[in-house]
């Protein structure tokens, strides 16, 4: 349900702020970002998925209402689309990658995440958010 996605989401995002330091040295040793980029980037982050779970109630309380169209009443829902490809670049690994991870899983979708390998360390940050992910909040989905 949407509540359960919303719950896993916010979760997630206090497994994240407890982190924080660890992913803003591994975005400044990743992709040679400065520390108070790498803050912006990972507080912008922060800040876009909270938006996305708030925009998601939004959604969820406008379907459970009724339109009249033409004489028509309907009741428009979302649905997830099936399985959707997210893709981060190098230059904003974190906030990239997660603008479109949070929106599709959150709507429920089968996520498929292609991580750039060209430098070693650099889905280092990935993997750690994947595991946190994976291990905490995908096995209630």
């Amino acid at each position: 349900t949407v509540e359960q996605r919303i719950g896993c989401v916010k979760h997630f995002v206090s497994l994240m702020k407890e982190e924080r330091e660890i992913v803003v040295k591994l975005l400044m040793w990743e992709i040679g970002k400065s520390y108070n980029d790498s803050c912006k980037e990972f507080d912008r982050t922060i800040d876009y998925i909270n938006d996305t779970m708030e925009a998601l109630k939004d959604l969820d309380r406008i379907s459970s209402r009724f339109t009249i169209e033409q004489g028509i009443v309907a009741q428009i829902r979302r649905a997830p689309l099936g399985v959707v490809l997210c893709m981060g670049p190098f230059n904003y690994p974190l906030n990239e990658t997660f603008t479109t991870l949070i929106p599709a899983l959150i709507m429920g979708n089968t996520v498929e995440l292609l991580i750039r390998n060209t430098i070693n360390q650099d889905s280092l940050c990935h993997k750690t958010w994947l595991i946190i992910w994976a291990v905490n909040t995908l096995k209630i989905i």
